[in-house]
Order: C-alpha cells, then sequence, then structure tokens
C-alpha cells in the first residue's frame, strides 16, 4: 500500500514538472530577448519616476520594443499554443476516462487548476467506496469525482459564505461552460463528474448485491419458549424489481389474487404451473384495484414472455436518493444507515411470525418425511421479498373466465396487462431497496432445559409407541405359536392314532413305535421351539427304559 500511494503522488508530480522544463527551456532559448525587454521596463519605469520628481529622465532605448513584439509573439503564439496542446493532450484519456469533448474541456481545465494548486477534491469512487483522504475530501474548489460501474454518488452543496466575487467567478465559470449549474443534492452514477466548488460528498453507494447478519437475534414461539439465532438479508438497489404475473384463482376478489408460475412448451403453448399464495393484504388491494378497471384503462395487450432480468448493476438516481435520505431511526433515535435496515426487518419479521407458531411446529419429529423448517423459512423470504420493490402484471384469459391450474393455453387465448410497480407503503419499499433473500441460522434454545423437556416429552410418545408395538407383536407371536401347538397336536394324534390301528404288533412294539413318533416330532425344528426345555432329555429317559442294554428298535413303517 505504500507503494501505490507513493506512485500515485509521483506522477501529479512528473505533470507539474513538465510546464517548468518548458518555461526554462524557453528562458534559455529567448535569453537575449528576455533581457532587453526587461532593460525597456526598467528604463521605462525609471523615467516614469524621475519625471515625476522632476528629475532628468535621460535616454530610454525605446529600440528594444521589437525584441518585446518577439517575446510577446513566442510566448502567446508559440509557448502559449504548446501549453495548451500539452493540456489538451493530457486531457485526453491520459488522466480521467472522459466521453465527450466537453469533459475533456472540463479535465484541461481542471488540470490548469491542479498545477496552481486551486483544484477541489479528486476522489475515486469504487465498489461504494471513497478513495480518498478526510483532507482530500475538506478541499475547497472545484473538484472532481470518477465513479466505477458498480457505484453511484450522493453530492450535496454546502452553505457558502456571502461573497460578491464567488458569485462573479460562478457566473463565468457557468457561462463558460466549465461547471455544472446549481443542483442540491444531486445523483450521479458512473464516470466522471466535475463538482462545484461547495459541493461535497454526502453518501457513496454500491449498486451490488449486499449482505447483513444480524447475530444474537432472541425470539419466542406460541408456547413461550425463547430461541436465540442469526437473521440475515440479501439485498440492493442496483437491480431492476422483480414482476410477478398476478392471476383470480376463484372468485374475482382481492384475497383470491394469487402469482402465477407460466411456462412455455416446446410447441408454443403455455402452461399454468401453479398458483401460489405470495402477496399480503396491502399489494392484494392494490392490484385487485388496477384488475377492476383494466379493460376500461386500455393497459391490455397480447401475452407475450417477460425480458430477462438483467445481470449488470442498474443506475436509478430516484431510488439512491431514496436510500441515502430516507433514513429510519431506531429505539435510540439515532439514524440508521440504509445498508443496515433490512437486516433490522428481517428480525421484526421473523419475531413476529416465530411467535404464531409452538416449537414442535417446526420440527415435527412424530410425522414422518415432514420438516417443517423449509416452509416457515420460505414464508420468511417472501414476505421479506414483499417489503422491498416489486413490480406485477395481470394476465386474463381473453374468454373472461379463470385461468386453470395445468391447462395448456395458446398465446393469442391470454392478455396480460403493462407491468406496474407496486407503490403500497413498504419500509424497505419506499427506500428503494429490493430484497433478494432473507433467512436465519440454527434455532437454539437458551435454557437447556427445553432440550430435557422436549426429549422426555418425544421419548415419552416414542416408549408408548414401542410398548404398543411390543404388546402387538406378543400377542401376533402368541397367535402363531398356538395355531402351531395345535397343528402339532393334530398331526401327532393322526400318527398315534395310525400306529394303534395296527393290531398285529404287540403291546411293546407299539410302544416303541409311539417312542419313536415322539422323538421324531420333537427332532421337528419347528415344533422343537414349542417344547419345554427338558422334553429330549425325557425322551431318552423313556428310550433307555423300553430299550435297555443299547438295543435298536424295529425301522419305523412307511406311514410315519
Amino acid at each position: 500500500m505504500p507503494q501505490l500511494r507513493k506512485k500515485k503522488k509521483q506522477k501529479p508530480n512528473r505533470i507539474k514538472q513538465i510546464p517548468l522544463v518548458l518555461f526554462l527551456l524557453f528562458v534559455i532559448a529567448f535569453r537575449t530577448e528576455i533581457f532587453r525587454v526587461v532593460q525597456l521596463a526598467w528604463k521605462f519605469s525609471l523615467g516614469i519616476v524621475k519625471a515625476i520628481l522632476d528629475f532628468p529622465i535621460g535616454p530610454i532605448p525605446f529600440a528594444n520594443l521589437v525584441y518585446l513584439k518577439n517575446l510577446g509573439f513566442n510566448i502567446f503564439i508559440g509557448f502559449g499554443l504548446v501549453f495548451l496542446l500539452w493540456l489538451v493532450l493530457i486531457s485526453f484519456q491520459a488522466l480521467l476516462p472522459v466521453q465527450s469533448l466537453l469533459d475533456v474541456y472540463r479535465t484541461a481545465f481542471h488540470l490548469l487548476l491542479h498545477l496552481f494548486h486551486l483544484h477541489g477534491q479528486a476522489v475515486f469512487v469504487k465498489d461504494g467506496k471513497k478513495l480518498a483522504t478526510l483532507k482530500e475530501l475538506e478541499k475547497e474548489g472545484s473538484g472532481v469525482v470518477v465513479v466505477d460501474f458498480n457505484s453511484a454518488v450522493v453530492l450535496e452543496e454546502q452553505v457558502p459564505q456571502p461573497s460578491l466575487i464567488r458569485k462573479i467567478m460562478d457566473s463565468l465559470l457557468l457561462g463558460l461552460g466549465l461547471i455544472d449549474s446549481y443542483a442540491s443534492p444531486r445523483v450521479v452514477g458512473r464516470g466522471v463528474t466535475f463538482t462545484r466548488r461547495s459541493e461535497r460528498i454526502r453518501e457513496a453507494v454500491d449498486l451490488r448485491e449486499q449482505f447483513r447478519m444480524r447475530s444474537d437475534v432472541h425470539a419466542y414461539t406460541r408456547d413461550g419458549i425463547e430461541l436465540a439465532t442469526s437473521a440475515n438479508a440479501v439485498f440492493t438497489i442496483g437491480q431492476e424489481p422483480d414482476v410477478l404475473q398476478v392471476a383470480y384463482m376463484g372468485e374475482r376478489r382481492a384475497e383470491m389474487l394469487r402469482s402465477v408460475s407460466l411456462e412455455k412448451q416446446p410447441d408454443g403453448q403455455i402452461k399454468v404451473k401453479s398458483f401460489r399464495n405470495e402477496l399480503d393484504e396491502a399489494d392484494s388491494n392494490e392490484i385487485h384495484h388496477l384488475a377492476r378497471v383494466a379493460h376500461r384503462m386500455n393497459v391490455l395487450m397480447p401475452y407475450a414472455p417477460l425480458e430477462p432480468p438483467q445481470t449488470l448493476p442498474a443506475f436509478d438516481p430516484e431510488r439512491v436518493f431514496s436510500a441515502v435520505f430516507s433514513q429510519a431511526r431506531d429505539s435510540r433515535g439515532d439514524l440508521i444507515p440504509w445498508y443496515d435496515l433490512p437486516a433490522m426487518v428481517a428480525v421484526d419479521l421473523f419475531r413476529e411470525q416465530l411467535s404464531h407458531i409452538d416449537y414442535d411446529d417446526l420440527y415435527r419429529p412424530d410425522v414422518n418425511d415432514y420438516f417443517p423448517l423449509p416452509e416457515f423459512k420460505s414464508k420468511l423470504r417472501i414476505a421479506m421479498r414483499n417489503q422491498g420493490i416489486l413490480s406485477y402484471r395481470l394476465i386474463f384469459d381473453v374468454s373472461g373466465g379463470l385461468l386453470e391450474e395445468g391447462r395448456l393455453y395458446q398465446a393469442n387465448e391470454l392478455l396480460v396487462s403493462k407491468v406496474m410497480p407496486l407503490t403500497a407503503p413498504k419500509v424497505l419499499r419506499d427506500r428503494g431497496i429490493k430484497v433478494l433473500a432473507s433467512s436465519f441460522r440454527e434455532l437454539i434454545p437458551v435454557s437447556q432445559a427445553v432440550y430435557q423437556q422436549l426429549l422426555d416429552t418425544w421419548r415419552s410418545k416414542w416408549d408408548k409407541q414401542t410398548e404398543i408395538a411390543r404388546a402387538n407383536n406378543e400377542l401376533a407371536a402368541s397367535r402363531i405359536r398356538s395355531r402351531a401347538r395345535a397343528k402339532a397336536q393334530r398331526e401327532f394324534a393322526h400318527v398315534l392314532n395310525s400306529i394303534l390301528e395296527k393290531k398285529e404288533y404287540s403291546e411293546e412294539v407299539m410302544a416303541i413305535r409311539v417312542l419313536q413318533a415322539l422323538e421324531q416330532i420333537a427332532a421337528d425344528p419347528n415344533t422343537h421351539q414349542l417344547l419345554p426345555s427338558d422334553t429330549i432329555r425325557l425322551l431318552t429317559s423313556v428310550h433307555g427304559w423300553l430299550l435297555p442294554g443299547g438295543k435298536q428298535p424295529p425301522p419305523m413303517p412307511p406311514f410315519i
């Protein structure tokens, strides 16, 4: 930074040295003529003094007048012409980004003032910031302000002390076209602006998107829970207002006005995608008032798509003037800069909307696949957008009917009104501010007990649901076991009945067959889990009692 400042200072010093060098060259080249003219002036002045004092005058070298003629010719035609040419050449794009001959003319004049240290402020405004020292900003005299593409400047005339000479000088400079006529305040955009003697910069404005955030914002829900968060807003005074396409949905009443989303189809038809309730009461009443008389005011025309929004900063003097001079005051009576106001409005809207909703309704943990917090943020964003500048145009069906969602229309089946600005008084709209976005960060309860209380509440609901689900599952499992036990009993009864019907077996063989049937059923995995844990041990004991000594039973008959 010091090196840059040093380089900036060297350039004007070199410019000042050029006339001095030219003057020294002129003195060296015409030293004889200058000496003779000085001699003539000295003799002539001395002769006048002697004549007044009644002394002998002596000879005066009038022959030196020829040197005066030569010297005057070279001063006015030679040096003066070269100096004037130098001023013009330097003024062409060398110092300032001039665009017209008038700018070159005024630049040359201000360069001349700069050479004699009679110039006023010289300020470069970049991205809404004044790149100049406080001393430079307070200089008196005609100055120059260079404004970049992203900025605008508000100039205000100071009240000067009464002076006849100043009045005459201002009239002379105004007549020569070197200064502008009186206008205070005045708003200027990008380019070069030559200021009057008493004009000062009231404020420099950045036309690009601005972001402001208010931290440590406290608000209360409807059920009295205090939350802390940070609210923010993105805004600008350098973009054209958004245009809402508006139509009636249902009866032709103000509260039935909706913003319409249209989509152009590949075949050229227009599809009504959706209706959204995004208008507040004041804007709805204003649009409804125009809609009732639109057919009689000759403001309707055939449908045409909206122009795409411009991406470059747009300079509107009225909006810049409103932002700078329509300053609000806070609770302590202090003036609020225009760029701090949107964040404050966002905080007020956030608190007002949060006061109408319960804390549980922000999260809804008991509803699957539904998270209402983004919807709450969307409402805040729309409310903030409606606080800024907006335009609209009405859409009608040529036949007089209402637009239908999802229906396809030909372009000649629709009528639209001219794009009209919304003029209902709003805090940000009155100051020419367009709101691009607004949101808030995570909502944190101030009291840590809120977390535990909500967790206990949610847990009790979840525990209740868990117990109900467990009871239902146990009931279903008990029914399944009962049905399986009944089925196993029927199958076992069938097996026993088949064994007992065989009359050719002895009682010992039939007992063994019954034991084998019991062991086979007990070995079945589906039946095993329904039996007591010591069933297999009991069957093994019976098997040892019926077949002592490890004897093998006869094979089972094929019906088992």
